[in-house]
């Protein structure tokens, strides 16, 4: 693979280790405005995704990761874990809307 990998903080590493060690990073969703659009951040799942052709394929401290093709990665990116109400989930940190 070629493309750059969104690098995965440490807390995510081991919360997608515990879920089998396979990552998805979906297309960023762009909701259109009268002035312009805003880029929702991309969604992370555990697991591959259902068209992986349109991912690519990398591994990341031995975890897969299927990337979309949309993604850009920047220096400021990174795979994170969140908690609300004891609940964790994934998400992309440093993502800008506009």
């Amino acid at each position: 693979m070629n493309q750059q990998l969104i690098p995965i903080e440490d807390a995510a590493q081991d919360f997608i280790n515990s879920k089998g060690g396979v990552v998805t990073v979906s297309s960023p969703n762009v909701g259109k405005l009268c002035c312009g659009h805003v880029n929702f951040a991309p969604e992370v799942k555990i697991g591959p995704p259902t068209d992986p052709e349109n991912y690519y394929l990398g591994e990341f401290n031995g975890i897969t990761v299927y990337q979309h093709k949309d993604i850009k990665p920047t220096s400021n990116l990174s795979i994170g874990l969140a908690k609300v109400l004891g609940i964790k989930y994934l998400v992309v940190n440093g993502w800008k809307l506009v």
